[in-house]
């Protein structure tokens, strides 16, 4: 499986002399230069298999509708070898029929479609693996599934601004270096070769675009949303899986699903002595007869873990990487002898898991738009999280068709009695035990009190201090991590973080 890559696309020149740094485990790196008739193609490829020498499509991740793309292309009349991969398959589509290729195409990915005069960068529909770009000096076209791969000499630090979240809705390219981009979940970049120009951005999907809400009681919605998740996560590749479940309604609606599909599924549940949630997810696997297992950590553990997971997502936005530290944590605790890990992230953004009683259905549809926007930049899908252990990760609740049927509820739904995610739990609450089903939502870097330790280690303990300044704060001493790993060049375990810490109280 491919796990990073880095490339350059240009006029001319000789193949890459940059060593890209990745952060996965993949065992090789291999260095292929292509001479196209209107330029040149680099690239280093990061993978547990040896790539073809002359490799014209790679990617991140997995089409979930393949079926449906070799359809098409017999319909086209195009015949393929049984060895083509995924994106052997969309190269080709792309070939025939544009941009509309990726719009058949479902699944999570990210990936590069080489051809004579340009190059395509392209991720999946929604968010999942990342690719980022940066137009060098002479024109040329850098990209990589990593902004650590770039030569260090291309990155920039932005100065830290408590406004990112401004910037980035109004660019949703926008990223904490200077001049590197993001390919935007259902968009691709185009570039050309001769001449070379600036890249040019093309939208293929949105569910943010004008939709019509769909017809149908709260009874219809149900069963119909029951049945796009159990496709979801039918749709995703292998036989035996891992759950991490805490019990609450998100990851037990997925562990419910999963046994449904896969072979085997173990289901794990992550905190420390002091703060867990061992017996609501204890609750809910023994209520479906599952395996279930535990895993304890230190608080003491949490700066370390925050670091790395600031190298892995890179960025420094302190309320999406709050909620990742325990799930990284889970992660290096993880067997990797699973075909995946099923993650129940997403479902708060597309059905107001955030929302308060007191909130409007005005606000409820607000809430679910700019949630959804901040998953552009939160990284919280990306692939570096799992690869980094050796592990893929799937995000059910992220399947297109699923997006698209949340974005087509009317946001009534979602809050119906003033219950956040009202509709995903009467889906299930004939699947699913009572008790786990209303069950309120507990957040798992509450849960398992990371974001308690994170506050009292920012607060000295005679002051008194608002959330906002708190929040600031926290994205201060992100903000001065990232700095230290990606321009400094320290590693997360080398960090002095009581002296961040004393330069910002």
């Amino acid at each position: 499986m491919l796990q990073g890559f880095f490339g350059e696309a240009g006029i001319a020149g000789n193949s890459i002399k940059h060593q890209p740094k990745f952060s996965v485990l993949a065992p090789t790196q291999q260095k292929i230069t292509m001479q196209m008739p209107q330029g040149i193609v680099s690239v280093v490829i990061a993978s547990d298999i040896s790539p073809k020498n002359d490799i014209k499509a790679f990617g991140i991740g997995y089409l979930s509708n393949r079926e449906v793309i070799v359809r098409t292309l017999a319909a086209l009349q195009y015949t393929y070898s049984e060895t083509a991969t995924d994106f052997d398959l969309l190269h080709q589509l792309y070939f025939l029929i544009g941009r509309d290729a990726f719009r058949l195409a479902e699944g999570h990915f990210c990936c590069v479609l080489i051809y004579d005069t340009e190059v395509v960068l392209a991720t999946g529909k929604t968010p999942g693996p990342k690719l980022y770009y940066y137009q060098g000096e002479h024109g040329q076209l850098l990209f990589a599934s990593e902004i650590g791969a770039f030569p260090s000499e291309y990155l920039a630090l932005v100065p830290h601004d408590s406004n990112f979240e401004q910037h980035a809705h109004c660019d949703p390219t926008f990223t904490p270096f200077v001049h590197v981009r993001s390919v935007c979940p259902g968009e691709l970049v185009l570039q050309t070769l001769n001449p070379l120009s600036a890249p040019q951005r093309i939208s293929y999907y949105s569910p943010l675009r004008t939709i019509q809400y769909s017809a149908g009681d709260e009874h219809t919605a149900s069963e119909h949303l029951r049945t796009i998740l159990q496709d979801a996560v039918n749709a995703i590749p292998g036989k035996h899986a891992i759950c991490l479940v805490s019990g609450g309604l998100d990851s037990s609606i997925i562990g419910y699903l999963a046994k449904q599909h896969f072979e085997s599924v173990r289901y794990l549940s992550i905190g420390t002595a002091q703060r867990n949630e061992f017996e609501p997810a204890r609750l809910f696997v023994e209520s479906i007869q599952g395996n279930y297992q535990q895993i304890e950590f230190s608080e003491q553990d949490f700066l370390v873990n925050l670091a790395e997971v600031i190298a892995l997502v890179e960025h420094s936005y302190s309320t999406y990487l709050e909620y990742l530290v325990p799930v990284h944590i889970a992660h290096k605790h993880l067997p990797q002898d699973a075909d995946v890990i099923l993650s129940g992230y997403g479902s708060d953004i597309l059905f107001a898991g955030f929302a308060k009683p007191h909130n409007s259905t005005h606000d409820i549809a607000s809430l679910i738009r700019t949630e959804y926007q901040s998953t552009y930049w939160a990284n919280e899908a990306s692939q570096t999280l799992g690869f980094a252990h050796g592990l893929h990760v799937a995000y059910p609740y992220f399947d297109s068709r699923v997006v698209d049927l949340a974005f087509s509820f009317s946001p009534h739904l979602c809050h119906i009695k003033k219950i956040e995610k009202f509709i995903l739990r009467q889906a299930f609450s004939n699947d699913i035990d009572e008790r786990v089903v209303w069950r309120k939502k507990v957040g798992v870097h509450e849960g398992t009190g990371c974001e308690d330790f994170f506050s009292a280690y920012l607060t000295s303990s005679s002051e008194q201090i608002n959330s906002l300044e708190l929040r600031q704060r926290k994205d201060v001493f992100c903000h001065r991590i990232l700095e230290e790993i990606m321009i400094l060049g320290i590693t997360p375990q080398n960090i002095n973080f009581n002296k961040i810490r004393s330069s910002i109280l």
